[in-house]
């Protein structure tokens, strides 16, 4: 488990910030296309349940973070270069155009689905009410994200994804019969 202090909605000095990390997370966790889907696990088989997520919805300051489990023929350690490796190839590169397109109209429609279901929309607004936030961010989410550029999520990663904002956790199990 990695875990990087980014900043949330409530915290973000420039309000973009937050967008940008969540498209930076979808790029590399969320389906199939997915970063850490197709170079870790799938051509590499370091891990597998591999994740990348941020909660912009905190009252303070959030984390983004990495979890992963290694095949039983990768350590800890390989599994946490390739991270860095993900990492440092989205600090130096841009998103295509293409990827860009798919997260972002993906995102989207999560948040257009989210409205077919009250208790979802009850959800979304107690969460955002009580970290300070107004209900209307969540009416504003789709033009918030799709403004995200490529340069954006370039540079939050360079920004708050360094080795002086992380914090790095293993959990070693004990041995068998003990």
């Amino acid at each position: 488990f990695m875990a990087y202090n980014v900043p949330s909605l409530t915290t973000a000095t420039d309000p973009q910030e937050p967008y940008a990390l969540m498209v930076l997370s979808m790029a590399l966790s969320q389906g199939q296309s997915a970063r850490l889907s197709q170079n870790l696990e799938r051509k590499q088989g370091l891990a597998t349940n591999m994740e990348a997520s941020y909660d912009p919805f905190s009252k303070y300051e959030s984390l983004f973070t990495f979890s992963a489990v290694p095949m039983a023929s990768h350590t800890l350690a390989e599994v946490e270069a390739g991270f860095l490796n993900e990492v440092t190839d989205l600090q130096k590169n841009l998103l295509s155009e293409e990827a860009l397109n798919r997260i972002k109209t993906n995102a989207v429609a999560q948040q257009v689905f989210k409205q077919d279901s009250m208790s979802d929309q009850a959800i979304e607004i107690g969460a955002l009410e009580t970290v300070g936030l107004s209900w209307q961010i969540a009416e504003a989410f789709p033009q918030r994200i799709q403004a995200v550029s490529a340069e954006a999520v370039r540079a939050v990663a360079q920004k708050y994804l360094r080795d002086d904002r992380l914090t790095v956790a293993e959990l070693i199990p004990l041995p068998s019969g003990k």
